[in-house]
C-alpha cells in the first residue's frame, strides 16, 4: 500500500515539473511578441504575426506623452483584421489616421473564441510628416446634429438645424452599440447601410444628412436585444479586402481577409420623443447580422504581464484574458 502511495506521489510530482516546464518554457521576455512598426511616409506600417486559430485580429494604438513615466494618453480599437486562407504568416496595418509630432505605440488583440490573446506593446514611433496636425482633424465630426429615437418603430434618425449634417473622416459612417455582459462591456462598431451617393456631399465629402432614417431592427446583432444597450458614439469605418494578385496584371486572384480600418469616435446624443435624453435603449426584436469588435476588453488590465509566444499551446486562463 505504501508503495502505491509513493508511485502515485512521484508520478503526481513528475507531472506537476513537467507542466510547470511547459508554463516556464512558453513565456516571453520584456521585449517578446509585439507588434513591429515602420515609418512609411506619412503613415505608420505595424506588421504583427498571425495565429491561424484567430477568428480576428484588433489593433490597438495610445499616444505616449512620457514612456519612462507612464504616462500614456487615450487608447483607441483603430481597426480589425478578419483573415478568411492561411496563406500568410504575418499582417501589416497601414495607420494613416495620426498627429504629425506625436508618439504613438501599438498593440494587438487576438480572438480566440472564448478568451483574448494579448501581445505586448510595440516600441514607440513618431511622424514628422503625418499629414494632421490636430486630433480633431482625425474625430467625426457630428456637427449640432443628434439621433431622434422612435420606439415604435424601434429606429433612429438623424436630426439638426437645414444646414447640419455628420461628417464623417473615412469610409462610410457606423456607430459603436455596448451592453453589459456580466463584468464585460461588449462594444461593436456596426456600419449604416446607405446607399454611397446618399452620404456624399457636393465636393466627395462623406456627410450623414439630416432626415437619414437608421433602423436598429436590421443594424443590430441579435445578442444586443433585450439588453440595455448605450450608444458610444459614431465613428467612420472602411472596410477593403486583401490577397494574392496575379502575376500578369493587379487583379486579386485570392481574397485572404478583410481590414477594417475606423476613424476616432465621436459622441453623440440620442432623444425621445420627448426631446428627453436617452441614457440607453432597449430593443427587442431578433435579427441576424454581424458586428465588428470595438471593445477594450483586457488591453489595460491583462490578467497577466507574461504574454505567451503566438505559437504556445498553453491554454491556462492565468496568460489569456476572459472574453
Amino acid at each position: 500500500m505504501k508503495k502505491n502511495i509513493k508511485n502515485i506521489t512521484l508520478k503526481f510530482l513528475c507531472l506537476c515539473a513537467f507542466v510547470f516546464s511547459l508554463i516556464s518554457c512558453k513565456e516571453v521576455s520584456e521585449d517578446g511578441n509585439k507588434p513591429a512598426l515602420e515609418v512609411e511616409g506619412n503613415k505608420i506600417i505595424v506588421s504583427f504575426a498571425i495565429d491561424e486559430k484567430a477568428k480576428y485580429i484588433n489593433v490597438f494604438r495610445r499616444e505616449v506623452n512620457n514612456l519612462e513615466a507612464e504616462d500614456y494618453g487615450k487608447l483607441f480599437n483603430i481597426g480589425q483584421v478578419i483573415p478568411k486562407k492561411d496563406q500568410q504568416t504575418s499582417f501589416t496595418f497601414v495607420d494613416a489616421w495620426i498627429c504629425r509630432g506625436v508618439n504613438y505605440q501599438y498593440r494587438v488583440r487576438y480572438c480566440m473564441g472564448d478568451y483574448y490573446y494579448l501581445s505586448n506593446w510595440s516600441d514607440v514611433r513618431n511622424n514628422s510628416e503625418a499629414e494632421h496636425t490636430l486630433n480633431s482633424d482625425l474625430i467625426t465630426d457630428t456637427g449640432n446634429c443628434y439621433l431622434k429615437y422612435d420606439s415604435e418603430k424601434e429606429s433612429l434618425m438623424v436630426m439638426g438645424g437645414n444646414d447640419d449634417e455628420i461628417d464623417v473622416k473615412i469610409g462610410v459612417p457606423a456607430l459603436i452599440f455596448s451592453y453589459k455582459d456580466k463584468e464585460t462591456t461588449v462594444s461593436r462598431v456596426f456600419a449604416l447601410s446607405i446607399k454611397e451617393e446618399e452620404i456624399k456631399g457636393p465636393n466627395g465629402e462623406r456627410l450623414l444628412k439630416v432626415g437619414t432614417p437608421i433602423d436598429l431592427r436590421s443594424l443590430l446583432t441579435s445578442d444586443f436585444f433585450g439588453k440595455e444597450i448605450t450608444l458610444e458614439g459614431v465613428i467612420g469605418e472602411d472596410v477593403c479586402k486583401y490577397g494574392a494578385q496575379q502575376e500578369e496584371g493587379d487583379d486579386i486572384k485570392d481574397v485572404y481577409g478583410e481590414k477594417v480600418y475606423w476613424s476616432l469616435p465621436s459622441e453623440i446624443e440620442i432623444k425621445d420623443e420627448k426631446d428627453i435624453d436617452c441614457k440607453s435603449l432597449k430593443i427587442e426584436v431578433k435579427t441576424a447580422d454581424d458586428g465588428h469588435d470595438y471593445s477594450s476588453e483586457g488591453i489595460e488590465n491583462p490578467i497577466s504581464k507574461n504574454i505567451n509566444s503566438i505559437d504556445s499551446q498553453i491554454t491556462s486562463k492565468e496568460y489569456f484574458v476572459s472574453k
